[in-house]
């Protein structure tokens, strides 16, 4: 969700680049008033400080741009802001070349209390213009900008608070303190004295103690001291938009376009007090394209999920990217991880009570530190990776919708360190196709409208879960598509299980059925002994406990029903193994 709330943010940051519609043959205060209209169907409003206009120009200076999305408010002024008709009777704006914005934004993580980040953001547009024009009741907007920028620095605010509370909390703690006839006492650190420390050993536990408790603690924040300096930069962009006129009282606005951009470059330099030091995330790709519609409202309540599933209307966004990098190294961690992909895409859509969300990566390609010192490096290599979601919400009088998935990775390769961290030895040269391919679908009935709450709630103000208690209801799970395949060996399966109340600990928390299939284990396993990779002995304990699951049904082919009853009781084939 990050990239779609930085696309619905960038577009109502920068105003002048979202379809703005001037209409033809109309005089530039009449545009100025759509362009305002517009701003204000996204939740955002623009008030010049003074205009001043003549002979098909108007001159806008001190414009202020103001929003307030959930979760997020900003402020900011552009200097000046200029609009004038042209002779087919479109009209060309142009504005300063760029522009200082401040934002509060709540962040809310799951592992963490809510916390508001600070921003001071800087956003360039040298030599952008926009040229608009109408067509009965629909406005066309066409923009370029050699280079958009957006520079932003982030902190906590309430950091330097807390900094600033705990001092004067020292000061007083330290400060002479006074008996009753008014004589200096001891200070707060000799009351603690040779009388109440006991002895040794428990002094000695107690400050083990103190160095767990804060992190033991409630009130222990992984993010404290968090800040960020971000860096944004898009060249050779270019784009349309359509959307109908809406000057109008009453109108309502959806957009509908594209944009590409021939290079892009993000830089993020993030730190907190856990981190051992500044963490560096570098992102780049060539050749990208963003197309999107929907209600202009939507993308306004981009920063709320729930508020864009529940929507109306149903908004659409759809990326392509091509040779893409990405590096990220903790300084002081000893971690490096850079990446290169050849293609990706992205297709998220919202809106109607139902949301899909779809990722495709091919050519991937992974290399990194070994978190084991001098153990080298880790290299793996996917030739395709795709990830699907889909969410519907409860129907009416129901309490449950699906939530349907579907996970494909094809082609990974890996080196001897890679296979190591994975708990495997190395296979690359036991078999003839090293490559490892992975594929799952399925899915699950949830109570998706109270699992939206809680994503969206206030660490600091919703009720903690009771330990080993789903947070909502989860209803049948079905796994449509199961298989795993490497070296010539296949498994498949699929099933079918529901919830099990009242469920034991250590039993299974589900009733239900699978049925699996192995094909070429054996082959495997022969070409891995004869490899050396493992010898006799391994393949008889591999046979044998496949065994105790699975039987016979065919050459090199075993088939399992597995089940698992009311009681948490599973058998096998009609044979208890639990």
């Amino acid at each position: 969700m990050t990239s779609i709330r930085l696309i619905a943010g960038a577009m109502l940051a920068t105003p002048f680049l979202v379809p703005q519609a001037a209409l033809a043959d109309l005089s530039v205060a009449d545009a100025w008033a759509e362009i305002v209209a517009q701003s204000e169907a996204m939740g955002q409003s623009l008030t010049a400080g003074s205009e001043t206009a003549g002979d098909g120009e108007l001159v806008l200076t001190d414009v202020t741009v103001a929003y307030e999305i959930e979760g997020m408010s900003a402020t900011g002024t552009i200097p000046e802001v200029r609009l004038v008709e042209t002779d087919d009777g479109a009209v060309r704006m142009t504005m300063s070349d760029s522009f200082d914005m401040e934002a509060i934004q709540t962040i809310s993580p799951a592992y963490a209390p809510s916390f508001d980040l600070a921003m001071d953001m800087t956003i360039g547009l040298p030599g952008a213009e926009t040229l608009i024009s109408e067509e009965g009741d629909m406005v066309t907007t066409e923009f370029t900008a050699p280079t958009m920028t957006t520079s932003m620095t982030s902190s906590r605010p309430d950091d330097e608070e807390e900094d600033a509370d705990a001092t004067a909390q020292e000061d007083a703690t330290d400060a002479p303190q006074r008996d009753d006839s008014g004589e200096e006492g001891a200070t707060g650190d000799d009351m603690s004295g040779d009388d109440t420390a006991g002895d040794d050993t428990a002094g000695d536990d107690m400050a083990g103690a103190d160095e767990l408790d804060p992190y033991l603690s409630d009130e222990f924040d992984p993010m404290a001291g968090y800040s960020q300096d971000l860096e944004f930069e898009m060249t050779d962009v270019s784009g349309s938009y359509t959307t109908p006129r809406l000057r109008e009282e009453g109108a309502e606005g959806a957009l509908d376009g594209k944009m590409q951009i021939g290079a892009l470059t993000f830089t993020s330099v993030s730190e907190s007090e856990l981190m051992p030091g500044p963490a560096t995330l570098e992102m780049t790709a060539e050749d990208s394209e963003v197309v999107f519609s929907g209600p202009m409202a939507q993308f306004g309540s981009a920063q709320n999920m729930a508020a864009m599933i529940a929507g109306d209307g149903v908004l659409k966004l759809n990326y392509t990217l091509s040779n893409g990098t990405t590096n990220y190294e903790m300084s002081g961690g000893g971690t490096r991880i850079d990446s290169t992909f050849d293609a990706a895409t992205l297709a998220f859509q919202a809106g109607g009570g139902n949301m899909d969300y779809d990722t495709n990566v091919s050519g991937l390609s992974i290399r990194g530190d070994a978190p084991v010192p001098d153990a080298g490096e880790i290299t793996v290599d996917v030739a395709d990776a795709t990830f699907g979601a889909s969410l519907d919400l409860p129907e009416e009088g129901e309490t449950t919708g699906p939530v349907s998935y579907d996970v494909s990775v094809s082609g990974v390769e890996g080196n001897p360190m890679a296979f190591a961290m994975m708990g495997v030895p190395a296979l690359t040269d036991a078999v003839e196709d090293p490559s490892l391919s992975f594929e799952v679908a399925g899915t699950t009935m949830m109570a998706t409208d109270v699992m939206l709450e809680l994503m969206e709630a206030d660490m600091d103000e919703e009720p903690q879960q009771p330990m080993g208690e789903p947070p909502f209801e989860v209803g049948t799970t079905t796994i449509d598509t199961l298989k795993l395949s490497f070296g010539g060996a296949e498994l498949t399966g699929s099933g079918e299980f529901e919830s099990r109340e009242g469920a034991v600990p250590g039993t299974p928390p589900v009733t239900g059925q699978a049925d699996i299939v192995i094909t070429g284990l054996q082959g495997l396993l022969g070409k891995l002994t004869d490899a050396g990779v493992i010898d006799g002995n391994q393949a008889g304990f591999v046979t044998m406990m496949t065994g105790m699951f699975a039987t016979p049904a065919g050459d090199d082919r075993l088939e399992s029903e597995i089940v698992i009853d009311e009681d948490g009781a599973v058998t096998a084939n009609g044979q208890r193994i639990q």
